[in-house]
Formats: structure tokens, C-alpha cells, sequence
């Protein structure tokens, strides 16, 4: 029930009230030892806390969950955990970093079957590597986009990859970009 309520309180941008019912239920899940609830009330907090722009916290909550989801073998929640650590160092302009996290969720991402995760995170990849001007690693990634996009929806998505190498991911400004810095 709390954990719902702190999920209300979120999204309704009422972070100090979700923090406190995920704090409360986390203190349960440790006094239960409910390792995986724990894990999973700490990422509620760690997203809590990173839309509160709180990073150091949002960071350390993100961490303590990803030992647990990495304990209890949790793909998922260890892409989605490895790929919200990346959207933080992207967000703090640490592309580097945000890069070393994106990878790591899409290693996880690429063995979980029927999911669309390798296809979030490659996104990301695609705008860090932009951000860095990297931008042969950003078109690289927008053909990984575009195989998977394809490979899960057949002929539509032929063209829904296309939309999004087009125009989502930003390949043009890439190249452009590219073109632009050989020019000074």
C-alpha cells in the first residue's frame, strides 16, 4: 500500500511525501528481510531523489538497489537501475561516465528476452556520444536502433527505425556537427 502511495506522491511531483512512504517501506523490507523489495523501495527512492535533482542521493539509492538486483539476478531492474545511473551523469554532463553506465545496461539488455531496453539505452547511447562528438559511435549506435526496431516489427518497423534515425537520434546534426568541427 505505501509503496503505491509513494508512487501517487511521485508523480504527482510530491517527492517529499514519496520519499517518506518509501523510506517507511523500506525499514519494513529490511526488518522482513524482503532483500528484493528492499532493492526495489531503493530505487524508488533513488528516483524520488533524481527528480528532486538530488543526484548524490538518487546515485547512492541507485547503487544500493543495483547490488541487490545484482544478488538476486534481476536483468531488468539491473538495465533499468545501470541505464537511470547513465540519465544522471548525462544530466550532470558526464558523458563519459553516463556512456560507461549505458553500456553496461545494454550488455544486461541485449540477454533479456522480448524487451525493449537494449532499444532504450541504445537511445542514450546515441545522444552521449553525440554530446561528446563521437559521432561515428552515435551513427553506430542509430543502425543498432534501427536493427532492432526492424527485427521486432518487421516491415513497420523498417520505418519506424527509419523515423527515428531520421529524426529522434539526430543523426543529421551528428554529421553535421562532425562536418562543422573538420571545418576549423
Amino acid at each position: 500500500m505505501l509503496g503505491t502511495l509513494g508512487f501517487i506522491y511521485a508523480h504527482q511531483g510530491n517527492y517529499e511525501k514519496a520519499i517518506e512512504c518509501q523510506k517507511r517501506n523500506l525499514r519494513i523490507a529490511r526488518t522482513i528481510q524482503a532483500r528484493r523489495e528492499e532493492g526495489h523501495f531503493l530505487g524508488s527512492l533513488g528516483e524520488a531523489y533524481e527528480s528532486r535533482k538530488d543526484y548524490p542521493n538518487a546515485i547512492k539509492h541507485y547503487e544500493q538497489s543495483l547490488t541487490i538486483a545484482e544478488e538476486t539476478q534481476e536483468s531488468l531492474g539491473q538495465t533499468i537501475l545501470l541505464r537511470n545511473l547513465g540519465n544522471i551523469y548525462s544530466s550532470l554532463e558526464e558523458y563519459a561516465q553516463a556512456i560507461n553506465y549505458y553500456k553496461q545496461s545494454l550488455n544486461i539488455a541485449r540477454r533479456i528476452p522480448d524487451s525493449w531496453e537494449a532499444e532504450k539505452v541504445i537511445l542514450k547511447l546515441v545522444k552521449a556520444s553525440c554530446a561528446l562528438g563521437k559521432y561515428d559511435e552515435a551513427i553506430d549506435y542509430n543502425h543498432q536502433h534501427f536493427v532492432l526496431v526492424q527485427e521486432r516489427e518487421g516491415e513497420r518497423g523498417e520505418w519506424e527505425g527509419a523515423w527515428g534515425v531520421r529524426f529522434l537520434n539526430c543523426p543529421k546534426y551528428c554529421l553535421t556537427a562532425k562536418r562543422n568541427s573538420l571545418k576549423l
